[in-house]
């Protein structure tokens, strides 16, 4: 043991956890936790953890070291908790975001019921015109409307609905097709 302990750059009593450092295990992250007395900061009164990496060669004498000390399928169990842990303080971060903003909606939001005027808003069928941005998509949203109740229609009277060029026109056609 004494051997062991000269060349990793770790003591082997207070390593904590072995595992895989990427998905392809080029090397390995030793974590070690370290007394307070042992840190490089000994007036700190609390452990200390740290990394060492070590790659996995074959021709690295600490990594046969590492294996002496771990097994690859302990390093897996390991990574695999290590990932596990890191994903559940990424979900509960997560959930904590969203009941903030839950919270913060819920502190922000005021609720106004706006009621349209019916005849403010047949003015434009009445004076419609077709330079007018907002007259122009009324009258698209308008035909939408109407095709899709009206889709049992034949097929020519959905031509023409779609062809019609104003609101009033659109409504002339409506009222002959249920005719």
């Amino acid at each position: 043991m004494a051997e062991t302990e000269n060349i990793l750059p770790f003591n082997p009593e207070n390593r904590m956890q072995v595992r895989w450092a990427n998905k392809d295990k080029e090397s390995v992250v030793v974590t070690e936790i370290l007394n307070p007395e042992e840190a490089e900061d000994p007036t700190k009164q609390v452990a200390h953890v740290k990394e060492h990496y070590i790659s996995v060669d074959p021709e690295n004498e600490l990594w046969h070291e590492v294996q002496k000390l771990e097994s690859l399928e302990d390093i897996d169990r390991m990574t695999k908790a290590q990932i596990e842990s890191e994903q559940n303080l990424v979900l509960q971060a997560q959930k904590q975001d969203v009941e903030e903003i839950r919270r913060l909606a819920k502190e922000n939001v005021t609720v106004e019921k706006v009621e349209a005027d019916p005849i403010e808003g047949f003015d434009w069928v009445i004076h419609f015109d077709a330079d007018d941005k907002d007259h122009s998509e009324h009258l698209f949203n308008l035909k939408l409307r109407v095709i899709e109740e009206m889709l049992e229609a034949d097929k020519d009277d959905l031509e023409m609905l779609r062809e019609a060029e104003t609101p009033l026109e659109l409504l002339s056609i409506v009222h002959s097709i249920m005719e």
